[in-house]
């Protein structure tokens, strides 16, 4: 039986004013998986990758050690159908009844986006809210 591979991409530039790139730690993480794929023998049939900047990078740190290694990969496709969903559309729709069940998030809105920690204990609630189904 085939096995399904999906793995997210690096960590982006938080913060930035392109956040739709690799941080370094990011880039450091691409090649480390690359290296790990590629110690564990992972041929792939198929290759595809998301459009967003990041994305293509992560995948390309895979291409670009296999074929430094010799190693034949197949073409690597994009597919938009693999970018990321509209994160701030899903927190804005979870906001209002996140508030009045937790005192401390509109603190945490408040600095979301401009510091991590917020940022994910924010984005934790909604996304357990909106996976589960409690709309």
């Amino acid at each position: 039986m085939g096995k399904l591979y999906m793995i997210r991409h690096g960590q982006a530039s938080f913060g930035s004013e392109n956040y739709d790139r690799l941080s370094e730690m990011g880039c450091e993480q691409s090649r480390i998986l690359a290296n790990h794929l590629l110690a564990i023998g992972l041929a792939p049939d198929t290759l595809y990758s998301g459009a967003m900047e990041r994305q293509k990078d992560t995948a390309r740190a895979m291409v670009d050690l296999y074929g430094e290694r010799s190693v034949s990969l197949p073409e690597l496709w994009i597919e938009e159908a693999f970018n990321e969903y509209d994160s701030r559309a899903i927190i804005v729709s979870y906001v209002a009844d996140l508030a009045g069940e937790d005192p401390s998030l509109p603190e945490d809105l408040a600095n979301m986006y401009t510091d991590r920690k917020a940022f994910q204990r924010v984005f934790e609630k909604i996304l357990i809210r909106w996976v589960t189904g409690r709309y």
